[in-house]
């Protein structure tokens, strides 16, 4: 079944009179170059070709198979409706009734598909922002927290004061009234002479402690008046805030983005233990734990404005990627520091010994 020219399956198959037989392109191609058989070397012209239809029909038979075996279904269909020179306009109505149906069903199934990746999507997303929010409620109640205890630490802070104030006002005062109404016993010469235009009362030493009480009562009820409004009193405005202060509230502003990520872990990681222990954890001044190591961070950051060179150790070449520090450690009293980097080597030095020299050769 296969061309003696093309070698493939013959199409279009014509017997020669010596009886052959070849794809009608392949052996018209040849008979215009030469006048013989490519098989016996007979003489032969395009008059001695002969359709040979038998062939013809076993080999579409054997190239239906052929693609019945290897090809898709798409390509078989497509096959038999090319092939299909029989068909009818019936059944080709009916053929393009079920393709339009498959059709619609398809973009249908499409169209489901779609949306429900979309309503996935938005699923997914409505869940990231709700955690997003939760997680910012939560944020803002810490702040909230922080807030009316750093408030109400202030506020004692200014009571304290306000009361030790009072207390050295009321001692400064004592002296000054003792001295302003001497007591009679403080002069033991001296003779009491009662005035004949005061009152009986009076002219016995009873009256006297009785005018020295009734002096003193209302600077006792001034002070009373004094813890009253002390107690129910808030602090007043800052003062005029000075150089300093405005200074450390600008290197707060210029680094607060990474203050704020700090506050808030450290808020997170301690409210999350005290979650799982049951405990909120509380220091003397009403600080959590967390807010707490954001103030030590924060008074300390904020207290120096430069940093200043005072010793220098070299780990030989400085270009050298070995030789990169990447970290320093202190130790809980500050004598000992240790040095790591890429060498995965641990150097522990002397503060007090490293700070004396300005270089080290190492």
């Amino acid at each position: 079944l296969l061309c003696p020219i093309c070698m493939a399956l013959i199409k279009d198959a014509f017997l020669t009179a010596c009886g052959h037989s070849f794809c009608y392109m392949c052996i018209v191609t040849h008979l215009n170059h030469k006048s013989d058989c490519p098989c016996c070397a007979n003489y032969l012209t395009k008059a001695q070709l002969y359709p040979n239809f038998l062939l013809d029909k076993v080999v579409k038979k054997m190239s239906a198979r052929q693609v019945a075996k290897t090809a898709s279904p798409i390509d078989q269909f497509r096959h038999v409706v090319q092939q299909g020179n029989d068909m009818t306009v019936k059944e080709l109505d009916s053929l393009m009734t079920l393709i339009a149906e498959k059709k619609r069903q398809m973009e249908q199934q499409e169209s489901e598909t779609n949306m429900q990746i979309l309503l996935v999507f938005l699923h997914c997303l409505r869940k990231q922002k709700l955690e997003e929010l939760n997680e910012i409620q939560t944020d803002l109640q810490y702040i909230k927290d922080d807030i009316s205890s750093v408030e109400r630490h202030r506020l004692d802070l200014y009571r304290t004061k306000e009361r030790y104030s009072m207390r050295l006002r009321m001692l400064l005062d004592e002296p000054a009234a003792s001295k302003m109404w001497p007591s009679p016993m403080d002069k033991p010469n001296s003779a009491f002479v009662p005035n004949s235009r005061a009152p009986p009362s009076t002219s016995s030493p009873g009256g006297l402690n009785n005018r020295r009480f009734d002096l003193r009562a209302p600077a006792s009820h001034q002070g009373h008046q004094r813890r009253d409004a002390l107690a129910s009193s808030d602090p007043p405005n800052p003062p005029i805030q000075s150089g300093n202060v405005i200074a450390r509230k600008r290197r707060v502003q210029a680094q607060f983005n990474e203050l704020q990520e700090y506050y808030l872990q450290r808020r997170r990681t301690g409210a999350q233990s005290h979650r799982q222990e049951d405990v909120v954890a509380m220091n003397r001044e009403g600080y959590h734990e967390g807010l707490e190591d954001f103030q030590s961070v924060l008074t300390t950051f904020t207290r120096y404005s430069r940093l200043r060179v005072i010793a220098e150790l070299r780990h030989g070449d400085l270009f050298h990627s070995a030789n990169i520090v990447s970290s320093i450690e202190f130790d809980r009293d500050d004598e000992l520091f240790a040095t790591a980097g890429v060498s995965k080597r641990i150097k522990v030095f002397e503060f007090s010994t490293v700070s004396k020299l300005l270089h080290i050769s190492m």
